[in-house]
């Protein structure tokens, strides 16, 4: 029932992959001796099959040919490339690829996913650095026990359930209705049979509309960035299910359910009955804590994908640590098996490539697990042993496999868990404890607060990345995708920067699109060959209109101020011009002095961080330099701020640089 290709390697590997990991075989063998380590861990939840807005498409467009209709619906054929990246086994034409390809009777993920933008930036790091620093590849431990079937699943806009029509109506979310004209010749036998158990169930003028209706009127998508899911089963079920009555129990929160049952996963949540019979689901929350609990759902056939229980407090050793000695070819060769795209084998076997397969997300125990690929030392922080974690979701399973409800998410809120940031004001709606005027010594804006925090995998995590920071090794974060936007969920940037502070880098790295994960990557691999602390990655500091008081949680100002203050403490020399702007509304005059005010207040905040008033120097230029042109909000917001630049030694303000 499992399925995967045996193939060889070269067979397997992505012909964009084994080009990126293409290195001449000198390189490493004229390595220097001491050289940095990183170990490169990667989270690979099931939700890592997502695209970066969370659609899981593994598979899609390759059912079999009794199911094949659904091509037109739940399981597209193509789908169009997003500008960065470059599909890894088929690159498509005129902008549009393959989700999947069908090779050697099995099935590959050619799509858009986190995993594949992951391995892809991976793969390109590798091939660059490999001559001057050493690597290693982790990921979460489990055993793979073969492919699922993936069925999407939609939820209706109200209690009274879906609507059928072949007129959307504006404002209203509509998808491809997966039973249109199923009793038509062209329609596949299974996908028939299943609408018209559907349809029998439904009232007379309902059925007509099932099968005459191009579009489904929906209210939640499986595909939605929260939700971030599809239902995984084993084959031989209907292809499209409706599941309606009650949810017993009425949702997945208290007091049906105590953060216990959730710790132990027994919160479990299903349907009365099915259409066809005999098929109504049980569900438990997936590592984003979603669990449907509407008055009907409708799943429907996509493609495959993987379920493991990963290990809690062990990391899986995909690739050891290499030792900068003997051929590269050899040394990349299994880097390129396990970044290769995922598969899916008829054969049974067990490919060694990364798979999206977790259900949960332990990283405490993959930053622990991974801590111990480095080799013996002694380090110092040049070079040094640096241990990148790439995740697109935050930690939801702790050190003993109990499992926590993501901060910031629906059920994060439901189960009331809570975290504490220094420095950072308070977010009730996500779970964000007030610690606006908390600041104790020694502490930085965005630094966690434990004893505020009742999320034990987040605790762990932390504790496992400081215990890391202890034996001289800095932890990087990268975030990827919509879950860990800080506009969709601004929880999750807090706890990833949270994490990143505790590992010495001062900030995550997000990625929120094919460039932006190739270029944090590189960055980072750029800074540890060169031995430097990372600098920040955005300058400005932005602020609302008419006003001049910073906000913490707006326009990430506080991870801005944070690599601010940690860049003029790694650079004692360095001397900061923090330039205050406006919008073009208001007089020259007023504007001028309330520029004043923003530069003056950002550098406020880095004297009170500790950095001296004499080493900068706040100007204003008023709405004289305005970033972006027109009058648009979008432009008014972006050219409210303060722009903090670093003047050359000449000490001219003509040849400084900004960061951003």
């Amino acid at each position: 029932m499992k399925a995967h290709i045996r193939s060889s390697l070269a067979a397997l590997a992505a012909p964009a992959l084994l080009a990126a990991l293409s290195v001449p075989a000198a390189n490493a063998a004229d390595a220097p001796s001491n050289r940095p380590q990183v170990v490169i861990a990667i989270g690979n939840s099931e939700s890592m099959d997502g695209d970066l807005t969370g659609a899981i498409m593994t598979g899609s467009g390759q059912l079999p040919a009794d199911r094949a209709s659904l091509v037109s619906s739940s399981s597209p054929q193509t789908y169009k490339v997003p500008s960065g990246f470059t599909p890894p086994l088929d690159a498509g034409s005129n902008g549009v690829a393959p989700y999947t390809v069908a090779r050697d009777g099995g099935l590959l993920d050619n799509s858009a996913s986190r995993l594949n933008i992951a391995k892809a930036g991976i793969a390109a790091v590798v091939r660059n650095y490999l001559d001057s620093i050493d690597f290693a590849l982790a990921s979460y431990k489990g055993d793979d026990t073969g492919a699922y079937d993936s069925w999407v699943y939609y939820l209706p806009p109200d209690a009274k359930g879906f609507v059928f029509t072949n007129q959307p109506t504006s404002g209203k979310r509509y998808v491809a209705n997966p039973c249109y004209q199923f009793e038509a010749a062209g329609s596949s036998k299974v996908v028939a049979a299943n609408c018209r158990a559907i349809a029998l169930s439904y009232g007379k003028d309902d059925a007509k509309l099932l099968d005459g209706s191009r579009y489904l009127e929906i209210g939640i998508s499986s595909d939605d960035h929260d939700v971030n899911d599809v239902m995984l089963h084993r084959p031989g079920i209907p292809a499209v299910i409706e599941n309606y009555g009650k949810t017993v129990p009425p949702t997945p929160y208290p007091p049906n359910f105590k953060i216990h049952d959730y710790n132990k996963n027994q919160v479990k949540l299903g349907y009365e009955r099915s259409v066809p019979v005999g098929f109504a689901m049980s569900m438990t929350p997936t590592n984003a804590g979603y669990i449907p609990y509407s008055p009907r759902a409708l799943f429907v056939q996509r493609g495959f994908g993987y379920v493991v229980n990963a290990a809690p407090d062990a990391a899986a050793t995909v690739v050891p640590m290499t030792d900068g000695a003997g051929q590269a070819d050899k040394t990349l060769a299994p880097f390129v098996a396990a970044l290769a795209p995922e598969t899916n084998d008829p054969n049974n076997s067990r490919t060694g490539e990364i798979k999206a397969m977790a259900v949960q997300s332990p990283l405490a125990g993959l930053v622990q697990g991974a801590g111990q690929l480095f080799g013996k030392g002694p380090f110092g922080d040049c070079p040094g042993r640096e241990l990148i974690v790439v995740t697109d979701g935050l930690p939801t399973e702790d050190l003993s496999g109990d499992y926590w409800p993501p901060l910031g998410s629906a059920a994060g809120q439901g189960y009331a868990i809570h975290a504490g940031f220094y420095g950072i004001a308070g977010d009730a709606a996500h779970g964000i404890v007030d610690e606006g005027n908390n600041m104790p010594a020694g502490a930085v804006p965005g630094q966690i607060d434990l004893s505020s925090t009742n999320d034990q995998a987040l605790v762990d995590t932390i504790e496992r990345i400081q215990a890391l920071r202890k034996q001289g090794i800095r932890t990087f974060v990268v975030g990827m995708g919509a879950g860990v936007d800080e506009r969709a969920n601004p929880a999750a940037y807090a706890v990833l920067t949270a994490m990143a502070i505790a590992g010495g880098t001062g900030h995550e790295y997000p990625a929120n699109s094919a460039k932006a994960f190739d270029d944090a990557v590189e960055v980072i691999a750029a800074r540890i060959k060169a031995c430097e602390l990372p600098p920040p990655p955005l300058g400005s500091v932005y602020f609302p209109y008419d006003r001049y008081v910073i906000l913490p949680n707006y326009r990430d100002n506080h991870a801005h101020i944070l690599a601010h203050f940690k860049y003029m403490q790694a650079h004692p020399q360095a001397h900061a011009v923090l330039q205050g702007n406006c919008d073009a509304r208001g007089s020259r005059e007023y504007n001028l002095a309330l520029g004043q005010k923003r530069a003056e207040v950002v550098m406020k905040a880095l004297e009170k961080m500790g950095i001296a008033a004499s080493r900068m120097e706040a100007v204003s230029y008023g709405k004289e330099h305005p970033r972006a042109q027109g009058s648009s909000q979008a432009a008014w917001a972006e050219n409210r701020r303060t722009d903090v630049y670093y003047p050359d030694s000449s000490g001219t303000s003509a040849q400084a640089v900004p960061l951003n």
